[in-house]
């Protein structure tokens, strides 16, 4: 078993940010050089996704917020998207809503997210590979629709993150392709569970 301090993920979180600092200025000096077409378009907005164990492990004290806001600041980061789901991680929309507001304060916007994999009671984990959803299955239908359920009052938008995707070939899977190929069923489910 390994052991981290905190003072030791601190500083690993900050070195991340750091390297993002660097990548975001490198594009707002493209962005902003007179040459460069993107001159002319809307100034460059930076947002930040943040997984849910980075909502309850970097956000979840007024303190750690702080730390995250300092790192953010320099960036001019206008938007932080809160993942309330991945797979057994889960945030409650009650903290969500929390740290929304506390940003909100801070005049940074917030959006919702989730990352559809499956873990712990969430979702039935699809045949193949990936640790992807299988979508056919009802737990998941299930588990997605209470999830957004949840999550509409707390945010104006909601992210999927991009394990919104499958592999699957369950028998459920292979039933549902039908003599479609698996490229053309994919697609379509896809596409059918945005209506």
């Amino acid at each position: 078993m390994i052991f981290v301090s905190l003072d030791q993920e601190r500083a690993s979180f900050i070195g991340r940010v750091r390297r993002w600092q660097v990548i975001g200025l490198a594009a707002l000096v493209l962005a902003s050089d007179s040459d460069c077409p993107a001159a002319l378009a809307v100034a460059l907005q930076l947002s930040v996704y943040c997984t849910a164990g980075d909502v309850d492990h970097f956000l979840g004290t007024a303190a750690a917020r702080q730390q995250v806001l300092h790192a953010l600041q320099p960036l001019k980061v206008t938007r932080v998207f809160l993942e309330g789901r991945r797979g057994e991680q889960y945030v409650s929309p009650g903290h969500l809503r929390e740290v929304r507001d506390w940003f909100a304060d801070q005049e940074i916007q917030c959006s919702g997210g989730i990352a559809t994999v499956p873990g712990g009671n969430f979702g039935q984990r699809q045949q193949g590979g990936l640790a992807w959803l299988n979508w056919e299955s009802q737990k998941t239908q299930a588990g997605v629709a209470a999830f957004f359920t949840e999550e509409a009052p707390v945010f104006p938008e909601l992210v999927v993150d991009d394990f919104f995707c499958t592999g699957d070939t369950s028998p459920e899977a292979e039933q549902a392709k039908g003599k479609r190929s698996w490229g053309e069923y994919r697609r379509d489910l896809l596409v059918s569970l945005n209506h």
